[in-house]
Formats: structure tokens, sequence, C-alpha cells
């Protein structure tokens, strides 16, 4: 996959709690679509879907959202 492609299907979330795991970043997004990946940082994390269209959903559903503080 270039590298191109895996940016229409990246989303970046940001302000993250350090409590914050990937099971919880999957359990939040997994409504919008299949998860390829999340890469869990401290702080923030990059979360890849298998369709442009569901990374699409998701920033627009979490956008502005509180998400475990």
């Amino acid at each position: 996959m270039s590298s191109a492609a895996a940016r229409k299907t990246q989303i970046y979330v940001s302000r993250l709690s350090s409590k914050v795991t990937k099971d919880d970043l999957k359990s939040a997004f997994k409504k919008y679509g299949k998860i390829r990946s999340i890469a869990l940082k401290i702080g923030y994390a990059f979360i890849e879907f298998d369709d442009p269209k569901d990374a699409e959903d998701a920033v627009e559903g979490m956008d502005g959202k509180t998400f475990q503080g």
C-alpha cells in the first residue's frame, strides 16, 4: 500500500490520557468500521481503517468529543 493510500484510511487522535489503552480505542472506534491497526503513543494515536469512508465517518463522529477525560 502506498503512503498516500494509508493517509486516506488513517486518522490522528490527540490529547489522550496516559491511561487510554489500545483496547479502549478499539472499543470506541470499531463502530465506524474495520480497524486495520492502532499505533498508540503517549498522548496520541494513529488509527488505520480498512476503508477511507470509515476513517471519514470516525473523524466526523468523534471530532471534538471527550474520550476518557
